[in-house]
């Protein structure tokens, strides 16, 4: 016959006079959490402290009735009960609901899940009753289940067939509690006491049934150490197994008071009030997914991995509430969406890198239409006083193939060209990440007429992110194509960018919130996705060069838009932990001003050498904290990145290398762009040739 799964108890008519009540009734909050020690051994604090309680959560408590007058339920009693005898309150029934769902009221002690509605189910009514009693409670909406009761002369389930359990339990209550499972219900089961290899057969029932294994956990027992007490192990039903305490825990009993008592009915309600604050995270969750998430954070003890005396190992309250944080906080290990985000702003940072690339070259050729290169033929050049230390340096003499009338300020012509980009760029705060890119891009000037100048250009990026403290990482593969002109005239000069581009992106997540300690976490499971971004990125520029000496100084005003599409992902290889990123759309406007100075240059041989720097300051608006959306076991979360401010200074310096009838020339250049919580730092270098 049915029986409780508790060992000894002691209640509180030993333990409370009335002058201990008294001083109970004048404890703090952290004494009541502090009376029973098992909250503190699960982390049940760090649900507290994100204001986790259970709250609207209804769990069915498949026991003796319990007290529900008890002060500790305080409105919190179900509206549904199953008590067809109307039976008085039951120590063992009392105790267990306590350490479920006693209130946190500042008096005696608390539940794992304070929050958390209880309802009375009496578990010892005949097998077909009782089934019917678990459809009814799941019809009317309960989908916890607390059971710890079982065979009075326990038998470890190993050594039973299906026909033996259909024997002494029955079909219906088989079926029943199989049809909870499928309906998206958890039942937890205290293991028992007789000090078995594996539980007996009520709690091990998903070990001759195996479709009922999602959704069921079965929980063992341990003391203050972390220590087995005894009592049934995991055994066969390790895989779905987990421990908790269960050793002197301090709980509510009938005549409105507390007591202690031992067993894995004591272990059992610590698992469903956990169950019971998964649920409140993650209400839309299936109850073998909640059942999964618990067990899977729980901390791995025993023998490394799953194993046969504590299954998956302690709970740890702690991780499973720790799986909300979308932040990428090393201390806590922490990392759901940062990755994502992260991600997000490498992409812009490439982009940028390559428009600020070719404003550098439209600037040049701007400085050079209004006269502040040398206007020296090659002829003369070669036969003034500065080129004659080339000469000395082994410099090419005149050639006869070259025109040596060709000035710097006349129509050029086509040009090819080409550069390499290197960069590093890194976001601060919290998320934290460093990314470093690596690109060519090359183009072709159709038009270059002194007023008028035109062409298009391709580029290839590879940039590879790293989320810094976390071993996460991502790398994108872009390509890109842009269009490009600048008009001249009397110094104003006006100058556009526009084009588009796609990156190839893979992510791989290692440090996966939730997993610290657990077997999962110990295993190394890593996070696998992929996905594209599709944008198009636009810059105008207008302003006026003046003369300054042999140089020239331009003034001017700037505005960029960039837009990225991202579609979405499905995480593999996270296990219970995998993520779905929702497609994003992000767009950025930057509005600035700046001022390019370049110097007049110097001659070496046939070549003029020429300095120039800019400075700009700009406002960032749009999605400057670069949202990802993504879902966790039905719930819609969303990660941002730190405030890494909306202010921009840009700087940049370039030595460009052009030979006087511009046939040919390079260039070495460093632009940065720097805001309050992210830089990024762009080192470049290239050449063209004109025919």
């Amino acid at each position: 016959m049915p029986t409780f799964k508790s060992g000894r108890s002691v209640l509180a008519s030993v333990l409370l006079t009335g002058s201990t009540w008294a001083t109970a009734q004048a404890q703090t909050v952290d004494a009541e959490f502090d009376a029973q020690w098992g909250l503190a051994a699960i982390g049940a604090q760090y649900a507290l402290e994100r204001g986790i309680t259970g709250a609207g959560v209804r769990v069915g408590v498949v026991d003796g009735i319990f007290q529900t007058t008890h002060p500790e339920f305080d409105g919190r009693i179900d509206p549904f009960e199953y008590n067809p005898n109307n039976l008085g309150p039951d120590a063992h029934g009392t105790h267990v609901a306590g350490i479920i769902g006693a209130g946190r009221n500042g008096v005696g002690m608390e539940g794992v899940a304070p929050g958390v509605s209880l309802a009375p189910i009496w578990a010892f009514a005949a097998d077909n009753d009782l089934a019917v009693a678990y459809l009814d409670a799941v019809s009317a909406g309960i989908k916890i289940f607390n059971n710890s009761w079982g065979l009075s002369n326990e038998v470890d389930v190993s050594t039973l067939t299906q026909a033996d359990a259909i024997s002494r339990i029955g079909a219906p209550l088989i079926e029943a509690l199989h049809s909870t499972l499928q309906s998206g219900a958890v039942q937890v089961w205290a293991a028992g006491n007789a000090g078995l290899a594996s539980p007996d057969l009520y709690a091990g029932l998903p070990y001759l049934f195996p479709e009922m294994v999602p959704g069921w956990i079965v929980v063992t027992a341990v003391g203050k150490n972390n220590e087995a007490i005894g009592l049934n192990q995991c055994g066969v039903t390790a895989s779905f197994c987990i421990a908790a305490p269960g050793d002197d825990i301090y709980s509510t009993v009938p005549n409105s008071t507390y007591g202690l008592m031992t067993g894995t009915s004591m272990a059992a309600p610590h698992v469903t009030g956990a169950v019971a604050l998964a649920k409140e995270m993650f209400p839309n969750a299936h109850g073998s997914d909640l059942a999964a998430l618990v067990l899977r954070t729980a901390t791995d003890i025993g023998d490394p991995g799953i194993d046969p005396v504590f299954g998956w190992g302690l709970l740890n309250v702690g991780n499973l509430v720790s799986v909300l944080d979308p932040d990428n906080d090393p201390e806590d290990g922490d990392d759901n969406g940062a990755l994502f985000v992260n991600a997000n702003y490498a992409r812009f940072a490439a982009v940028d890198t390559l428009i600020t690339t070719l404003w550098n070259r439209s600037a040049q050729r701007i400085a050079g239409s209004t006269g502040s290169a040398p206007t020296t033929t090659v002829a003369q050049a070669m036969a003034s006083s500065q080129a004659v230390p080339a000469m000395a340096l082994g410099g090419p003499p005149p050639r006869d193939d070259i025109d040596t009338t060709v000035m710097l300020t006349n129509g050029r012509g086509p040009a090819i060209w080409a550069q390499g980009l290197g960069a590093y760029a890194r976001i601060d705060g919290s998320p934290r990440a460093s990314a470093s890119l690596g690109g060519v891009i090359g183009g072709y000037d159709f038009i270059d007429n002194g007023t008028v100048s035109a062409g298009i250009a391709i580029a290839f990026t590879s940039t590879n992110l790293d989320t810094r403290g976390a071993g996460d990482d991502s790398s994108s593969q872009g390509w890109h194509g842009f269009a490009y002109a600048t008009w001249v005239d009397n110094g104003w000069f006006v100058d556009g960018v526009i084009g588009g581009n796609r990156f190839d992106n893979s992510y791989k997540r290692t440090t996966i919130g939730g997993t610290s300690g657990t077997v999962l976490g110990n295993a190394g499971i890593t996070g696998h996705s992929s996905n594209d971004t599709s944008g198009f990125a636009a810059r105008l520029t207008g302003g006026k060069v003046y003369q300054w000496g042999t140089g020239t100084v331009a003034p001017y005003a700037f505005v960029t838009f960039l837009h990225q599409r991202t579609g979405g992902s499905a995480e593999f290889g996270a296990d219970i932990f995998s993520l779905a990123i929702n497609a994003t759309r992000l767009d950025q406007v930057e509005g600035g001003v700046g001022v390019r100075a370049q110097a007049g240059g110097t001659t070496w041989g046939i070549f003029n050498i020429t300095p120039s720097v800019d400075l700009g300051y700009g406002r960032l608006g749009g999605d400057v904290s670069l949202p990802v959306g993504f879902e966790l076991l039905g719930n819609e979360l969303s990660a941002n990145a730190a405030d890494i401010g909306r202010n921009v200074f840009r700087v940049g310096a370039q030595l460009d290398v052009l030979r006087f009838d511009e046939l040919a020339g390079g260039f070495i250049a460093y632009d940065g762009r720097f805001q309050e919580n992210a830089q990024n730092n762009t080192f470049s270098g290239g050449a063209f040739i004109r025919f």
